[in-house]
């Protein structure tokens, strides 16, 4: 308040109503004194000097204009001794002290390092208030945003605890944390296939902290009440109803009668059991291989409680699989097709037996059973075990009627080559037999055409099934007398599987025309074919086409005995790659066309 008066009396003399009497005064020069503005009190002193009734007085002027100085002088000496010491703060206390008692500037060195120049203090006043009140209606809007995003998250929330899900806890009694982990991918893995192979809702998979209420700690830590907030809020979260089911696992020790075992349960969120399911080697015919490790013994028994659980009406719906409502003759399907991929034919045709005794309406065991006995498709194979062959694929077809899918296709696919292969049966009606073959395979051109863009998966498997397809249809158009052509389909890069099927028109060709030029190209495409395997796939794939009908007409040719004959130490056992009810379409071998 005293200095404000003090410069109100500055200002007065120095306004236009004053400068009428510009004689410097005492009374002037004190009160720039008293103002602290040393250096014009000093002028004004000076000023009065020449004038002799005014020289006493302003001599004593300057005394004290002097002795401000000096004070003004030691204070500042004062924060640069507490500068020197290290006392910032307090040198910082005198120097804004000094500031208000004096008018003076301070000097550069003991100003504060981030004191703000005049120039810029005046920017901000006339900048820093809509800038500050812009600042602040964007931090409101946001903050709007921030709640109306919070309201939403919660009401997701809310929505998604009412909807079934599924949690996987993983499994339990392994010591090892890597084979846990293990078996709860094989786990989850399995489950998705399956899914993908079905018609079946999805289900819905949430992970273990997915629609749990959780402020963020930054937030718990700003707020007053934060942690009175998270636990209500963790109270609530377990008082509110969700519809989540746990799967988890456990791992059985080896029992001597029934080997390893695994037992897989789903229980509600609080811990309740609603299923359960032991699994054991020795139920399901699983028969470890001489140096199979236990990781991948429960793998095997893990992804057949993958087929348990998918046939459980929460979990993966109630609409058939592969024709099948038996959880049980799907898993004996699943392990032969295993078996028969391991070309452990023996053990994938009983396991497709006992999944048929479980369910005759599956249709993956069906097919799968039918392309293991047409590979008994030699010159000495009996009529019987194609009729049951084309019986088994028929049903299959009959099932599918009205739908466009992979396993209706392949079925009519396998049925055409069996009557292919019925037709090499003495005594049997050959050209009726060609004729059913050409049926099969001008229905299957026909839909073919017609199911590409339904889905991804099947525009995939038409991919790779289109070239085998064309094959076996000029086949049947050949023996039947009409018209074939392969459109170039001999030129060029052509996959795996269909060389074979190639080589096998080519040989049925030259033995309906006698041409010389299909002889050469049905040795050449068969070597071609053989060139692309290698060791043991090498040597059973000559075995197959060495007994194949569709090679008969070639059977006494030097170049193709000296193509097809085995090694003389070593006799290979036939075999063949087939097509299988959910493998893809096998590119590599085939029953040939």
């Amino acid at each position: 308040m005293r200095v404000a008066i003090v410069v109100l009396i500055v200002v007065l003399f120095a306004s236009p109503a004053l400068a009428a009497d510009p004689a410097p005064s005492c009374a002037r020069g004190d009160a720039l004194l008293a103002a602290g503005y040393l250096d014009d009190a000093e002028a004004v002193y000076k000023q009065m000097l020449p004038d002799a009734c005014a020289d006493a007085k302003g001599k004593a002027g300057l005394a004290r204009v002097a002795g401000a100085q000096a004070t003004f002088d030691a204070r500042v000496a004062e924060v640069r001794r507490l500068q020197a010491a290290g006392f910032e703060d307090a040198a910082d206390k005198k120097a804004q002290a000094i500031a208000e008692d004096f008018a003076e500037p301070l000097p550069v060195d003991i100003r504060s390092p981030d004191q703000r120049l005049p120039w810029w203090r005046q920017q901000l006043g006339r900048f820093g208030p809509p800038v500050r009140t812009v600042a602040e209606f964007v931090a409101a809007v946001l903050g709007v945003i921030v709640l109306v995003i919070l309201l939403g998250r919660l009401l997701g929330n809310l929505y998604s605890r009412s909807r079934e899900s599924l949690r996987l806890a993983g499994f339990e009694g392994v010591k090892d944390d890597a084979a846990k982990a293990s078996l709860t991918a094989a786990l989850q893995d399995r489950l998705s296939a399956l899914e993908s192979e079905s018609d079946n809702r999805s289900p819905r998979w949430v992970s273990a902290t997915e629609g749990d209420f959780k402020l963020p700690d930054a937030a718990v830590s700003a707020l007053p009440q934060g942690q009175l907030i998270v636990a209500l809020l963790e109270l609530l979260d377990r008082l509110l109803w969700r519809r989540v089911r746990v799967i988890s696992g456990t791992v059985r020790p080896r029992e001597t009668d029934r080997g390893a075992g695994v037992t897989v349960v789903v229980a509600t969120r609080s811990g309740r059991r609603e299923s359960e399911m032991t699994l054991w080697e020795a139920d399901l015919g699983i028969v470890p291989a001489e140096g199979e490790t236990d990781e991948a013994r429960y793998a095997k028994l893990v992804r057949a409680g993958a087929i348990w659980l998918a046939f459980l009406p929460r979990v993966g719906g109630s609409e058939p699989r592969l024709g099948t409502t038996d959880w049980r003759s799907y898993a004996l399907f699943a392990i032969g097709e295993g078996y028969q991929r391991a070309e452990n034919l023996e053990a994938a045709r009983m396991r497709y037996i006992v999944a048929l005794d479980c369910d005759e309406y599956n249709l993956g065991a069906r097919l799968n059973l039918a392309s293991l006995k047409l590979r008994a498709q030699h010159d000495h194979a009996q009529p019987g075990e194609l009729d049951e062959a084309i019986d088994l694929l028929g049903g299959v077809i009959a099932a599918t009627e009205g739908s466009i899918n992979a396993l209706r296709f392949r079925a009519r696919y396998l049925q055409a080559v069996a009557y292919l292969y019925r037709a090499a049966v003495p005594g049997v009606d050959e050209a009726a037999c060609y004729e059913r073959a050409y049926a099969l395979a001008d229905v299957t051109r026909d839909e073919r055409s017609r199911a590409h863009g339904r889905s991804d998966a099947l525009d995939r498997f038409l991919d790779a099934f289109e070239p085998q397809d064309r094959v076996l249809l000029a086949t049947t158009r050949m023996l039947t007398g009409r018209s074939s052509d392969l459109d170039g389909l001999d030129r060029g890069w052509n996959a795996t599987g269909a060389l074979y099927h190639l080589a096998c028109f080519y040989a049925r060709r030259f033995r309906k025309l006698g041409n010389a030029d299909d002889r050469d190209r049905a040795i050449n495409t068969l070597r071609r074919y053989l060139d692309r395997h290698a060791a043991e796939a090498h040597e059973r794939n000559k075995s197959y086409a060495r007994d194949d009908p569709a090679f008969a007409g070639l059977k006494d040719d030097p170049d193709f005995q000296a193509l097809v004959d085995p090694p003389a130490a070593e006799a290979a056992t036939p075999a063949a790659l087939v097509l299988q009810a959910t493998l893809g379409w096998a590119p590599a071998g085939g029953n040939g066309a």
